[in-house]
């Protein structure tokens, strides 16, 4: 039962800690991780290793036997964790593409020419002379929307504070709300890797059975399938020989 502990108390943690959020989007994925859910996938390792332990007590059964109704077992709630992980990348898209638009509602193009020459003055001037970090985000909101709108070689302002310019423009509820929905997927998406660990070796799937029900680029370490695309890669390099040649 260690490795079902290991899940389920960062499950756990993580519910203490992010408590109950505010954004419905973050509820949503803090039900993909909730230990009390079956459907969950901390629930379904918790189901796994119920199962494997009736499986272990079942004296009917040979040791082969019960090998194979536990992979079968674990291919089941391997495929459910699957679900689950496919439905938590969906909301970590949902969530880019918000942000993403209130940046941009933020910062909206300018109005006409005359804003543009503004734009462009302002940004000439603070490339002459820069100022700090902190100063820009403290500054009006006229200059800051100039940094917002302007590319970063024309204000010299780096990415990184052009950033930190934009995310001053946003409403204080709404920079919250994406903070709170940031800080909840990147501690569910620990307690979903940790389940994946946990179901896989016992699973029967292979690195393109992975990749299909997970999907590539999708962030997810994957049992075998970094070893097989480095192998893969190996094999059609050139060998000395023919790299000779």
């Amino acid at each position: 039962m260690t490795t079902f502990n290991k899940t389920a108390r960062l499950a756990m943690a993580t519910n203490i800690v992010h408590g109950a959020p505010q954004s419905s989007l973050a509820r949503r994925v803090q039900k993909l991780i909730d230990p009390a859910s079956v459907a969950s996938a901390v629930g379904q390792v918790a189901d796994l290793h119920e199962k494997a332990a009736a499986i272990h007590r079942d004296r009917e059964l040979s040791d082969h036997g019960k090998s194979e109704r536990i992979r079968a077992a674990a291919d089941s709630r391997l495929a459910n964790i699957a679900s689950v992980a496919r439905e938590f990348v969906s909301l970590e898209r949902e969530h880019a593409a918000r942000r993403s638009a209130i940046l941009a509602d933020a910062a909206p193009p300018s109005a006409d020419a005359a804003q543009t020459l503004i734009d462009l003055e302002l940004g000439r001037l603070l490339k002459a002379e820069p100022p700090s970090a902190t100063a820009l985000t403290m500054a009006s909101e006229r200059v800051r929307q100039a940094v917002a709108r302007l590319p970063a070689e024309l204000t010299g302002v780096s990415e990184e504070t052009r950033a930190r310019v934009i995310g001053s423009l946003v409403s204080a509820d709404e920079a919250w709300e994406l903070e709170e929905e940031a800080t909840t997927l990147a501690a569910a998406r620990r307690v979903l890797q940790s389940a994946i660990d946990d179901v896989a070796p016992s699973a029967d799937w292979g690195p393109q059975e992975m990749l299909r029900h997970f999907g590539a680029d999708t962030g997810w370490h994957l049992r075998g399938v970094v070893p097989t695309l480095e192998m893969l890669r190996g094999e059609n390099a050139p060998s000395e020989a023919e790299a000779t040649e």
